[in-house]
């Protein structure tokens, strides 16, 4: 089992660039609630 490769690599870098997505644009207006303020 530890042999075989795994084919979902793909889901760690979508993950990344979505994180870095959301951590670049601005959010928007409706969602601003839900932003913990340790990040402002």
């Amino acid at each position: 089992m530890a042999s075989t490769r795994s084919n979902n690599g793909w889901i760690i870098w979508l993950t990344f660039a979505i994180g870095l997505l959301l951590s670049i644009s601005p959010m928007p207006q409706f969602m601003e609630i839900l932003r913990p303020l340790w990040l402002a």
